[in-house]
């Protein structure tokens, strides 16, 4: 089954621009390949490479 799941994680950062990186562990215990795979049609089929989001802390 596919799924996607909601996550946070509470730190303190210093101000400046971060950069959160995650990726997908399953229950038998495979981790989402780190390589990207492009568009597959018709997509989509499941997610490769890890997903990334820059922010800035004022």
């Amino acid at each position: 089954m596919d799924t996607w799941r909601m996550w946070r994680a509470r730190r303190t950062l210093e101000p400046g621009l971060h950069t959160v990186t995650v990726r997908a562990t399953d229950r038998s215990g495979h981790t989402q390949t780190a390589d990207r795979v492009g568009p597959i049609n018709p997509g989509p089929d499941g997610s490769t490479g890890p997903h990334s989001i820059t922010f800035t802390v004022a």
